[in-house]
């Protein structure tokens, strides 16, 4: 009965053994599972700046324009060149009339001889205690003031007379004579030959991070097809303009044509 018994238990015990070494042997024996692969990319390496570059447009300009006006206002009594004249320095510009600025140095004059009899009086008077001292320097203090308002008034006279303060060219006349100019107001741009020409331009925010004043530039221009002109970033304002919200910024040509003329469209 024992032997039956255990004749019967044995298959039992014995299968599933032989089912685990077999699945044990089937492991062992199988190929690992390829790792997974990383996609990549294949370029060429070039030499070249990291960022892209930064392409605008904008004005040529005379680097520096002034605006020539008179100190007082009044009728202009003749301008004697045109826009595109070329002056040297010193060279006489434009009057105004004289009638009224030179009565006011002749009062000035008058009243300040007046002021100098009068301290001569008065010191002669003084010393012969005729009047009190602080009479005397009353009479010095009128004298004073009398010689300012003449030194005032020949002031005025020495600019009401445009006289071209550098060597350049006329850009803009905006009076013509016997027009009542206001005092202050324009009356001739000069753009200065020794100064040089530059490209001014407007860029946004995100562009004009990436600069810095002496980044080299290209500059072509459609009135001169097919050449390049050398320049550098000679100029970046900190504050965007209040209409366009875009940053004024000056590329200065180092190479630029002699006839260059202000105001042509440069990229």
């Amino acid at each position: 009965m024992e032997e039956r018994s255990l004749s019967t238990l044995l298959p039992r015990l014995v299968l599933p053994l032989v089912t685990l070494l077999a699945l044990a042997g089937c492991d062992a024996a199988a190929p690992p599972a390829p790792e997974k692969s990383t996609p990549v990319r294949v370029a060429q390496s070039t030499r070249g700046p990291a960022t892209p570059p930064i392409a605008a447009t904008g004005t040529v300009a005379s680097r520096d324009e002034m605006r020539l006006s008179f100190k007082l206002g009044g009728v202009v009594r003749r301008i004697a060149v045109d826009e595109g004249d070329e002056v040297r320095q010193g060279q006489r510009l434009a009057e105004i009339e004289l009638a009224e600025v030179g009565a006011q140095v002749e009062q000035a004059r008058q009243l300040a001889a007046k002021a100098r009899r009068d301290l001569e009086r008065g010191e002669r008077l003084h010393a012969d205690q005729v009047i009190s001292l602080e009479q005397l320097q009353d009479l010095r203090t009128q004298a004073s003031v009398a010689e300012a308002a003449l030194q005032s008034a020949q002031f005025n006279l020495g600019f009401s007379t445009i006289v071209a303060p550098r060597d350049g060219v006329v850009l803009r006349r905006m009076v013509e004579e016997r027009e009542q100019v206001a005092p202050g107001a324009p009356v001739l741009v000069l753009g200065a030959r020794d100064s040089g020409h530059v490209v001014r331009l407007g860029l946004a925010d995100r562009e004009v991070v990436q600069l810095k004043l002496g980044d080299p530039a290209e500059v072509r221009m459609d009135a001169y097809p097919g050449k390049a002109f050398s320049a550098r970033v000679s100029e970046i304002s900190r504050a965007a303009d209040e209409r366009s919200r875009l940053f004024p910024v000056e590329v200065l040509l180092e190479s630029a044509p002699p006839s260059l003329a202000s105001g042509l469209v440069a990229k």
